[in-house]
């Protein structure tokens, strides 16, 4: 069980990661006007940050935490 905690709270760290990534990119993309392309990229951030915040979820130690059995 302390292997599937140790994923969980690896694949935090990396969608973390992946937001921070794309936030960068979709800054630069603001501040040189590519405002199509900014918006695509915030798409994808809204999306990391969904499934970011439902990994958490499994971290967390509170009522809405999600219980798996395996």
């Amino acid at each position: 069980m302390a292997t599937l905690e140790n994923n969980v709270k690896i694949l935090s760290e990396k969608l973390k990661e992946k937001e921070k990534q794309l936030n960068d990119k979709a800054n630069f993309c603001k501040e040189h006007k590519f405002f199509k392309e900014e918006e695509h990229i915030r798409l994808k951030v809204n999306i990391v940050r969904e499934i970011r915040f439902e990994v958490d979820l499994l971290n967390g130690k509170n009522d809405l935490r999600p219980l798996f059995d395996f």
